[in-house]
């Protein structure tokens, strides 16, 4: 079966209007990758962040990723790195986790603090991030 992107983003702009944050997660990501539509990253972050903002935590854990690592011509940006992995952690998202700790234990963007870092690590693994017990390995 052939995806037809330009139907995909014509459906996920017409949802996104209307407020549907997986349709508006799904539009800034085609925005971002220039798939079905021409890559517009300013767009793209918009739609990610009307998404996040409705709670969707993919695009929450996408913007932290963004701004932690300066993706899409985006500046890094510690404070909004924080900011969106902090909401995907309020949403169950122990990905977002584990990386708002690794960030605090390594000092990328924010001010090293080793405490907070490892206390993320561990909660992220005890809530069964698998990734989080190999960090965890390599740390201790």
């Amino acid at each position: 079966m052939r995806v037809n992107l330009r139907s995909a983003f014509n459906w996920y702009l017409q949802s996104s209007t209307q407020n549907y944050a997986q349709a508006q997660y799904n539009l800034g990501f085609m925005y971002l990758l220039g798939e079905g539509v021409k890559k517009d990253c300013r767009k793209g972050m918009y739609w990610l962040k009307k998404s996040g903002e409705k709670g969707f935590t993919m695009a929450q854990d996408l913007l932290g990723h963004i701004y932690q690592a300066g993706l899409f011509g985006v500046r890094p940006n510690g404070s909004l790195a924080v900011k969106w992995y902090s909401l995907a952690i309020g949403s169950g998202n122990y990905k977002a986790e584990c990386e708002l700790g690794l960030m605090y234990l390594y000092g990328r963007g924010v001010k090293t603090n080793t405490r907070k870092g490892l206390a993320l690590i561990r909660s992220a693994d005890k809530h069964g991030y698998e990734h989080a017990k190999k960090y965890l390995m390599k740390i201790q």
